[in-house]
């Protein structure tokens, strides 16, 4: 039997709400707009996760490209809106920090945050590419501990050895400038007494052909060739024993990881996968990060998507807006699955998500089941991948029965595209 769940506000309420605030608040809509106080503008939309880019004047004039839908909030003065500097940049401010008129200016003196923050290279081996993407050309390469700046954060997200994180655009050492994965960048210089994400560093050497070793991340994917680009022929479960039969004489700095690609056999396969997921101490690792970490919240024959990650116009209000996961709609009653092995964080029903359940992942990430119909979880409940957790429904501000389907670094934080995380047939087949 489902558990019982929380009373909730009338779906019509909620819808009301929505209009009647965004009707209010013209700067919602894309324009121009006045800086109404010194504020930073970020490169998320999010005060815990997002750096500041520019600080922005009083009366400062910016283009509002689009507001974010803020279904967690019935008060839209605190949604994000991304807007775009008179000097091109672009950012997220709260609607609130903006105006339709000119402000009066006050004579306190107001003291600007710090943008210019030094960071620290947390990996053995970080490549700097030419754009924010791990296929790009390589501009040249920055080892452990080299202190960098950062001059501006892509809107692309991307996900690489656990870790969610946006690109940076970086200068180092006074003349290397391009594009590094800030996951791999930190606030203090990290010890040398420690591998990747703390585990303890293994000598390189180790892998080597004729040893036997040992596999780190939950699933590691074998591939046809020694390359991330390589076509998939297996997968080998953590704590198998592999034997390697081949090694590649190139190093690769891959996920952080400094290693070679070698031909392994296990378990009737034969194939190439990148040493540095390898072990011969028998330490576990989170993920494959060439991996997508997530499965499918629904079965994929019983859903069409109806909205994907991103701009739209939306469906109730009618204004630009951005809409932070995908839409999957489905009958009323649909099972809903966990994405992954995880605890429920949160519960909540008195918002714009309806019943919405949120769950904490071991990879540092959460997932959101939006507008359900029933929960059978609550906050605390661990749930296995797959796990039955609700029924799609259409409470909160929904137009009809489907799963509104997000993933975040932490409940109302930086959110990042779905497609990035799960293997949706309908865009693997794009």
């Amino acid at each position: 039997m489902p558990n019982r769940i929380l009373k909730k506000p009338p779906r019509g309420a909620l819808q009301m709400v929505a209009v009647l605030l965004l009707a209010t608040l013209p700067l919602a809509a894309a324009g121009p707009a006045y800086v109404k106080q010194y504020t930073p503008m970020l490169s998320a939309p999010s005060e815990k996760s997002g750096k500041p880019l520019k600080n922005l004047a009083i009366n400062e004039v910016v283009t509002v490209v689009y507001t974010e839908e803020a279904l967690e909030q019935t008060d839209l003065s605190q949604a994000w809106v991304r807007i775009r500097a008179s000097d091109g940049r672009e950012g997220f401010v709260r609607l609130g920090m903006l105006a339709k008129e000119v402000q009066p200016e006050g004579e306190v003196a107001v003291a600007f945050r710090s943008i210019d923050k030094k960071s620290y290279v947390t990996a053995d081996a970080l490549y700097v590419r030419t754009r924010p993407d791990r296929g790009a050309p390589e501009a040249g390469m920055l080892v452990r501990n080299t202190e960098v700046i950062v001059l501006e954060m892509s809107d692309n997200d991307d996900y690489i050895d656990g870790r969610a994180a946006k690109w940076a655009r970086v200068r180092a050492l006074g003349e290397v400038e391009g594009w590094v994965f800030s996951g791999y960048l930190g606030d203090e210089p990290r010890a040398d007494s420690v591998g990747p994400a703390n585990e303890p560093k293994e000598d390189p050497n180790h892998i080597s052909s004729g040893n036997s070793k040992t596999v780190k991340p939950p699933y590691l994917s074998v591939r046809d060739e020694p390359s991330a680009y390589g076509t998939v022929i297996g997968r080998i479960r953590q704590g198998k024993s592999v034997r390697i039969v081949e090694r590649q004489a190139s190093w690769e700095s891959l996920a952080g990881l400094r290693s070679v690609w070698v031909r392994v056999q296990a378990d009737g396969i034969d194939g190439w996968v990148f040493g540095g997921f390898l072990s011969s101490s028998g330490y576990t690792m989170s993920s494959d990060s060439l991996d997508k970490p997530f499965i499918l919240p629904l079965d994929p024959s019983s859903y069409r998507r109806t909205s994907k990650y991103g701009g739209r116009t939306h469906p109730i209000s009618k204004v630009p807006s951005f809409h932070t996961g995908v839409d999957l709609a489905a009958s009323g009653g649909t099972p809903i699955y966990a994405a992954a092995d995880g605890v429920v964080e949160v519960q909540n029903d008195h918002t714009g998500y309806g019943i919405l359940t949120v769950v904490r992942h071991e990879n540092g990430l959460v997932s959101y089941y939006a507008h359900q119909r029933k929960r059978y979880k609550q906050a605390g409940d661990r749930v296995a991948a797959g796990e039955v957790i609700g029924e799609v429904g259409t409470t909160g501000n929904s137009t009809g029965n489907h799963l509104h389907f997000e993933v975040r670094t932490n409940y109302n934080d930086t959110h990042f595209n779905p497609d990035l995380y799960v293997p949706f047939p309908e865009v693997q087949d794009q």
